[in-house]
């Protein structure tokens, strides 16, 4: 059964002159992804904002931070993307030399009274040594007039790793059947018997290895 626990985004509010504030959270702070051989990494949080239409206007929303990569240098780069609400709002091409490369983007346009998602992604081009890391940093900047906005990070579920122990369970009968069943040709056994033995040892062998790697709970970032 799942287990709900509260993933806290951190969350600064300063005031930006008279009665207008800024809601600043943090939802990436230097967050790491990986890209090997060919392809993209990608990670998403949701954000909630809520607030009274008749209490709160909202002024503006931004996504500001920053994006760095090992990626280079001559022919290869790193491609990052900020998305926001399935939008993607920034990207380019860097390589390491560029260093810290920062980004402003509004998102009023597209900001929701309600369930918000940011997501980061790395690209590389088609060629097996450009593989690298970045790094992210991401905040969402709400500026308001009047009662400050709700804010609502999302939420992590720990749950029985019920996917690993089939997996591993699948993957050892197959083992543990064939072997079991050639001993058993080899030395004049009953095969069958055999077959059905080492399908039982090997998927009791991976349950065993599933609860030493896996354990008996995983977590999972949803939706708050």
């Amino acid at each position: 059964m799942a287990r709900y626990v509260p993933v806290v985004l951190p969350i600064e509010v300063r005031r930006v002159f008279g009665e207008r504030y800024e809601k600043i959270i943090h939802v990436f702070a230097d967050e790491k992804l990986s890209v090997s051989y060919w392809g993209c990494a990608g990670k998403s949080l949701p954000a909630r904002v809520e607030w009274d239409p008749k209490k709160t206007e909202i002024v503006d929303a931004r996504l500001r931070g920053s994006v760095r990569t090992t990626a280079g240098p001559m022919s290869c780069w790193a491609h990052p993307k900020i998305w926001f609400n399935d939008y993607v709002v920034w990207e380019r091409d860097i390589r390491d030399i560029d260093g810290s490369v920062p980004f402003d983007v509004e998102v009023m346009p597209i900001l929701k009274n309600g369930g918000n998602t940011v997501k980061i992604e790395t690209c590389m081009p088609p060629m097996p040594w450009c593989g690298h890391d970045s790094w992210f940093t991401v905040d969402l900047v709400v500026t308001y007039e009047g009662e400050q906005p709700n804010i609502a990070g999302p939420r992590k579920i720990k749950r029985f790793p019920w996917e690993e122990y089939l997996k591993n369970a699948a993957i050892g009968a197959c083992i543990g059947a064939p072997a079991l069943a050639a001993y058993a040709m080899t030395f004049g056994k009953p095969v069958k018997r055999h077959a059905i033995w080492g399908a039982l040892i090997g998927a009791g062998g991976g349950v065993a290895y599933s609860y030493f790697t896996v354990g008996t709970e995983v977590e999972e970032v949803v939706a708050t």
